[in-house]
């Protein structure tokens, strides 16, 4: 009797839930099946990506915490044996007596005290300024070629100093032919104007007007002049 009672309770569940499944559903249970099945089937493959994900990174963080824990470590080493050097260095010099050398010490005096005068309104200092322009004024360096050379100067004597670019360079060079236009002129009878308008610049020419003093001409050009 309660075999029969339990088996009239099962169907009327499973009739009921047929019911339901048709007042929720309009595709018939066939199709339905298949669609849940690939439905489940696509949440597990998304749901092993992001479990091999998971683990990926959490490999990747171990391995990045280890290599910085090694790199902590070199560069402690490599600090403990920079100060080691320092040290071996410092006894060096104090044995050889080259802090007390006057020659070194002029060295140092003559090399650095352009260097430490700032003017106003510049980020540079006159040694700075003074080195450009002679490498492109007296050495006929380029502005860029003057910058490289500054750069070669500065780590072959071992200065720690900033290094302009040619642009500011450049500017120095402009700022220094400006002052030499608007200057006051000497008030003098030899003063002769070279005109010049065959210089070019790209597609476009450029008219030059040089003013100079005969006494400051060479020997061969006063003559062609007279």
């Amino acid at each position: 009797m309660c075999i029969l009672l339990t088996i009239f309770i099962e169907e009327n569940m499973l009739a009921c839930n047929q019911t339901n499944l048709r007042k929720q559903y309009k595709s018939p249970v066939r199709k339905l099946v298949v669609i849940f099945k690939l439905s489940r089937d696509r949440w597990k493959a998304k749901s092993i990506e992001s479990k091999k994900s998971i683990k990926y990174l959490k490999n990747r963080i171990k391995f990045l915490n280890e290599s910085k824990s090694v790199l902590k470590r070199q560069v402690r080493e490599l600090k403990a044996e920079l100060d080691r050097f320092k040290g071996d260095k410092n006894i060096k010099e104090v044995e050889t007596g080259e802090k007390n050398n006057p020659v070194n010490n002029e060295k140092e005096i003559v090399g650095n005290e352009l260097f430490d005068i700032v003017p106003n309104n510049h980020t540079y200092t006159i040694g700075h300024i003074m080195l450009f322009l002679l490498l492109v004024l007296s050495s006929t360096t380029s502005l860029r070629g003057a910058s490289r050379c500054m750069e070669i100067i500065f780590s072959l004597f071992g200065f720690e100093l900033p290094l302009p670019s040619w642009t500011t360079g450049r500017m120095w060079l402009l700022r220094l032919g400006y002052y030499k236009l608007v200057r006051a002129k000497v008030i003098a009878s030899d003063w002769v104007w070279i005109v010049d308008h065959t210089v070019q610049i790209g597609v476009e020419k450029c008219l030059v007007i040089l003013g100079i003093r005969l006494k400051d001409l060479p020997e061969a050009a006063k003559s062609n002049i007279n």
